[in-house]
């Protein structure tokens, strides 16, 4: 058995807004499997937009590339009982009951001929690998990715559960899929790393364990709505372990490194750790065919293929776009039986890692002062200079009383009220930043609304001011986000009263707030008509703000 891994991240688009993380997410990534879970760097395979040439092939991130990089793998070089990791991490949009990975030159006025289509994906992985360990990890949920009223990740878990495919959705479905720059990661890769690195990820059960508490956990810390991860996987292959482990090595990592001790890394599940390689020495495994490129329409993967209706269920199926099938199936811990999608996994809380508690140095005796002839002398000058000191305030006790205090120098006296000034100001920009952190803990638009308001009263000298900036920027995005997600479920008068909260000063959100409410206003017409009780998002529509 070999282990593959192709990480698929994208941040600059061609026809989509940029996103901030997913490349640093595929990379770290890349550098655990590699450094750590002991994946052979040459069978490691990274499609960035800024990533290197391959073994002289374009590692590009195109739709015709990905889909000939994938069937030219299939083909070449993976065997049935191979495991293959797939990482796609960027864009994903749900189009006539497909769902959808954009590319980088993914169009969305041209979403079938521009994008990959993940279903024809997962039926290739199980062609490829019929006694095999695929492993499909999707962070494509995003909220500027939405531009219809379909959820996508809906139809991506119908068809793994029915594949029996392991799959694992950074959110659920009508959930957005959030990053944080100050983390340098995506909420979800953050997780999931730490799960894979703190031996959480053993096997499936595990990780999805970790990554339904870990997950809210973390959104919450970064004042975020809450990420809820889904987790597909057959009963079977619950409990397979994700990474190569002692056991299966017999003495050897798969890149040839021998452990030290094979007992020792079998009882405490220790993952390999490997140098990287040259990269100028860097080759794809030798094949038994000579490599050939494949074109958009040789692929399996860029056409269109036909399938049958016991493959993939179509949506249309007594399934509505704003609610979960019944028949998609997390993981369960225990039994493993098919659940529901609302009902993410629960476990266990991950026990917690006891820290050694600092050993304290010895302190050091002071050396003992030895005594000397001049103490009697200092002792009685001592004595002498305080009764003369006392002598002349007796004699001039009213001109002490009558003298105004001591004054300050002037750099002393405008030092004094500004620290104090400072300090208070600072004090009174962590309140009002607290206080409106705290009002933003809920799924409405107007909480965001009332914490930016809050967060505005902060001046620009506080020492809370960019914190604030950039709490009132994620806000103004949020309610931006809870807009779209009201659209998509056909709510489009509460999407227009959420989209006319954006601040009007955010230059780069409102115009895309005051486009969605004019595209929205029309849709609430042809949907309702002027219906009285959706007066609010009537007035909206008619004060002409668009």
């Amino acid at each position: 058995m070999k282990q593959w891994a192709i990480l698929i991240g994208l941040d600059k688009y061609q026809s989509f807004q940029p996103l901030n993380c997913a490349q640093q997410d595929v990379q770290a990534l890349h550098r655990f499997l590699v450094s750590e879970a002991g994946f052979p760097l040459t069978q490691c395979l990274l499609f960035t937009e800024l990533s290197p040439f391959l073994a002289g092939r374009s590692t590009y991130p195109s739709r015709e590339n990905l889909c000939n990089w994938i069937e030219f793998l299939a083909q070449r070089y993976f065997q049935p009982d191979d495991q293959v990791w797939i990482f796609l991490n960027g864009y994903g949009v749900c189009h006539g009951g497909q769902d959808y990975f954009v590319p980088i030159d993914g169009n969305p006025a041209a979403i079938e001929s521009t994008c990959i289509e993940i279903a024809p994906l997962l039926n290739r992985l199980k062609s490829a690998l019929p006694n095999g360990q695929p492993l499909l990890l999707l962070d494509i949920s995003r909220s500027q990715g939405t531009i219809s009223n379909e959820t996508v990740g809906i139809q991506t878990a119908q068809v793994a559960h029915q594949l029996g495919i392991p799959t694992i959705l950074s959110c659920q479905p009508g959930q957005f899929s959030r990053e944080i720059s100050s983390l340098g990661h995506g909420l979800f890769t953050a997780s999931l790393l730490e799960g894979l690195r703190y031996q959480q990820g053993a096997n499936l059960a595990t990780l999805s364990h970790y990554l339904s508490d870990r997950l809210p956990e973390l959104s919450e810390h970064y004042w975020q709505p809450i990420q809820h991860p889904v987790t597909i996987c057959p009963p079977h292959l619950v409990h397979q372990p994700l990474l190569v482990t002692a056991p299966s090595w017999n003495g050897s990592t798969s890149n040839g490194h021998s452990p030290q001790n094979a007992t020792e890394i079998q009882s405490t599940e220790v993952y390999s750790v490997v140098k990287t390689p040259n990269s100028a020495a860097f080759t794809l495994p030798t094949a038994n065919v000579a490599p050939q490129s494949y074109s958009t329409g040789q692929s399996q993967l860029a056409s269109d293929p036909s399938r049958s209706a016991d493959q993939i269920t179509s949506l249309s199926n007594g399934q509505s776009h704003s609610g979960y099938n019944a028949g998609i199936t997390p993981v369960s811990h225990h039994s493993a039986q098919v659940e529901s999608l609302e009902n993410s996994y629960r476990g266990d809380t991950p026990a917690t890692v006891s820290v050694p508690t600092p050993v304290v140095g010895a302190v050091e005796p002071e050396p003992h002062e030895e005594g000397s002839l001049w103490r009697p002398f200092l002792l009685w000058g001592g004595l002498i200079s305080l009764g003369l000191l006392s002598a002349v305030l007796w004699r001039n006790w009213s001109v002490v009383l009558a003298a105004p205090a001591s004054q300050q120098s002037p750099s002393a006296l405008n030092a004094a009220p500004v620290a104090s000034s400072l300090q208070q100001r600072a004090s009174l920009g962590q309140d009002i930043l607290r206080s409106a952190r705290m009002t933003v803990r809920s799924d409405q638009a107007t909480p965001y609304q009332d914490a930016i308001q809050q967060a505005r009263r902060i001046q620009a000298d506080d020492g809370v001011y960019q914190e604030a900036q950039q709490d009132i920027a994620n806000w103004s995005q949020t309610i931006y986000d809870i807009a779209q997600d009201r659209a998509s479920r056909k709510q489009f008068d509460t999407a227009v009263m959420a989209a006319d909260l954006v601040p009007l000063e955010n230059q780069n959100l409102r115009p895309q707030a005051n486009a969605a409410i004019a595209d929205w206003c029309q849709l609430m017409f042809q949907q309702n008509g002027k219906v009285a009780s959706q007066q609010p998002a009537i007035s909206i529509c008619e004060r002409g703000k668009v």
